[in-house]
């Protein structure tokens, strides 16, 4: 760890399990997070209507061992429960029935938990589309089989947030592969919403390392100097939009290059700030000969 303190800007799921990971390295964060509440799109809602559900992540594969491992360093892995251990309730509309299916292609051992439709032909185009040659679309290798309406379309806009015409094989492949594994297909959800199973968790877990959390802070601008951050300037949400506040490291700002980033000691000034001080932003990326996806935090 080469700086005391780490500014984090967005609280949502990738900014908390940063922050997460320089508190595990024994570093100092502070997280600025636009919205009145962190977490991101992972909340619960609870309408004037009274009917509270979940926006964001609904379900959690266990083949997602990254965010399990997450549950785990913050105490909530047993909030997430499996209400549907027999498989997949499926309602087909169309046809009027019910089934259940398996997500992990060992589960379609038995026959009752297959996908409506499925036939050895299919199998091919499975392994084919959890393996593409080259980059298509995810439709080009099923084509018009059963197993598009009853398994994969569906899969896909789950995974990808978008419709097999146009989403890219390679992508989903890499969750596909993981369905391989057994057991990993098996569907977690958090028993009394993301809110309290999930960001509540994890906040409780940085204020208690004494991590900041400044809610309400809207990042308008790096202030920088020479290439190189030394502040933000953050506007907090007001009837007065032109209202703005910069938080700079506490050296800069009582600094010379704090009131004047164009003065004669700016240079130096800055240099002493970036060393004590990282503004990170969180990204989620696929990692190279390692786990297939992990937190990337980005120094500036």
């Amino acid at each position: 760890m080469t700086a005391r303190r780490i500014h984090i800007i967005g609280a949502g799921i990738a900014g908390l399990s940063a922050a997460l990971a320089v508190t595990k390295e024994g570093g100092e964060v502070i997280l600025y997070e636009a919205a009145p509440h962190p977490g991101g799109r992972c909340r619960t809602l609870h309408p004037a209507g009274g009917f509270s559900h979940d926006n964001g992540t609904h379900v959690l594969f266990t083949a997602n061992r990254h965010a399990l491992n997450l549950l785990k360093a913050v105490g909530a892995r047993d909030r997430w429960i499996e209400p549907e251990p027999k498989g997949l309730p499926i309602h087909d509309m169309r046809a009027g029935t019910k089934r259940r299916i398996g997500l992990s292609p060992w589960s379609w051992l038995w026959p009752s938990r297959r996908p409506k439709g499925l036939g050895l032909a299919d199998l091919s185009r499975i392994v084919r589309l959890a393996f593409p040659a080259q980059e298509c679309s995810v439709a080009s290798i099923i084509c018009d089989r059963p197993i598009m309406d009853s398994l994969i379309g569906p899969l896909t806009v789950a995974v990808l947030n978008t419709p097999p015409n146009v989403a890219s094989a390679k992508r989903l492949a890499l969750a596909l592969r993981r369905l391989l594994w057994p057991r990993s297909g098996r569907l977690l959800v958090a028993k009394n919403g993301l809110s309290e199973d999930l960001i509540q968790p994890v906040v409780a877990t940085l204020k208690a390392h004494g991590v900041s959390i400044l809610t309400g802070q809207r990042l308008r601008q790096l202030l920088t100097n020479d290439r190189r951050v030394i502040g933000l300037s953050l506007s907090p949400p007001s009837r007065d939009r032109t209202r703005r506040r910069s938080a700079t490291p506490r050296r800069t700002a009582n600094s010379p290059c704090g009131s004047s980033p164009n003065g004669p000691s700016a240079s130096s000034c800055a240099v002493r700030a970036i060393h004590r001080t990282r503004i990170v932003s969180a990204k989620w990326r696929r990692a190279r000969g390692g786990p297939r996806f992990s937190c990337r935090i980005r120094r500036t």
